[in-house]
């Protein structure tokens, strides 16, 4: 009787450290793939088009422009560079002032128009352009057109990978912990089979298998936060170009809720499953694993 309930323990311990291992795993892969999707929605918003305007446009007519070209399908927001604007620009790119060469700033005011995140599921850069360049006051539209087709689809590709990596990982992940769940099950098999001849109930025999593995839901959710949180401290040590902010936090929040949801769940799920096959297991099958 010592021997099987040192063999419980050790199936438990290890049932446990491996579901922690498989959630932190989870969630390393939900990070990165977090981090992934928040780099290319900053690269999509720093990619832009850029609306020159025609001169002689009064301060409301830019405006009602403005406010026509933010709400048009795809685009994020809207930045207004005046002439004195683009003209220090160039100021500072070029190292001269446009005025010594001539008597008038020459650069027209623009729009940078950026677009939004994940924009090219439904609108494509080129026909953004073809739209804007159709408003009253606008007398060019300019963007590199290969390179925000490139981009954008690169993107995309990248996030539907992400997304499938996660999907399989996580059927995987929720197969493995199965497994792992019923071989501490089957190390109890025959306490089961033995409860069941002295004339406990189902219930009786399942609340405690449900309560255990709760708990070890719960410590491998624990175990897994802590691992996640010593890599992400790790990153943010060697990563001082990348600061923690307050999106991070609440992304981390979200992260590790979902872990303890889903080892917890996947615990008591797989518990109870492979606690009832045992419940009506007959003599002659309590050897066969």
């Amino acid at each position: 009787m010592a021997t099987d309930n040192r063999s419980s323990r050790s199936a438990y311990y290890i049932s446990t450290l491996s579901v922690s291992m498989i959630l932190f795993l989870l969630g390393i892969i939900a990070y990165g793939a977090v981090n992934i999707a928040k780099a290319s929605g900053q690269l999509m918003d720093d990619m832009c088009i850029n609306v020159l305007l025609k001169d002689g446009l009064s301060d409301n007519q830019i405006k009602t422009l403005q406010e026509r070209i933010a709400s048009t399908s795809g685009v994020g927001r809207v930045e207004y560079i005046s002439k004195e604007d683009a003209a220090a620009e160039f100021r500072a790119f070029a190292g001269e002032d446009l005025r010594v060469f001539l008597d008038d700033n020459p650069l027209p005011a623009s729009f940078e128009v950026h677009l939004k995140d994940r924009y090219e599921n439904t609108v494509k850069p080129e026909r953004t352009a073809e739209l804007l360049g159709k408003f009253d006051g606008v007398a060019e539209v300019l963007y590199k057109q290969d390179v925000l087709e490139h981009v954008s689809g690169n993107i995309y590709k990248v996030r539907i990978i992400a997304v499938s990596f996660m999907l399989a990982l996580l059927v995987l992940s929720i197969i493995l912990i199965a497994n792992t769940i019923r071989m501490v099950v089957h190390t109890k098999r025959f306490l089961i089979k033995t409860m069941r001849l002295v004339g406990a109930t189902d219930k009786f025999i399942r609340t405690p298998f449900i309560r255990d593995a709760f708990y070890q839901g719960l410590s491998a959710g624990v175990t897994a936060w802590v691992l996640l949180s010593a890599v992400v401290m790790g990153i943010g040590y060697f990563s001082p170009n990348m600061p923690f902010t307050e999106d991070d936090l609440m992304m981390l929040a979200v992260i590790y809720g979902a872990i303890m949801v889903t080892g917890v769940a996947i615990c008591m799920v797989s518990t109870s499953v492979t606690l009832q096959r045992y419940l009506n297991i007959d003599n002659n099958s309590l050897y066969i694993y």
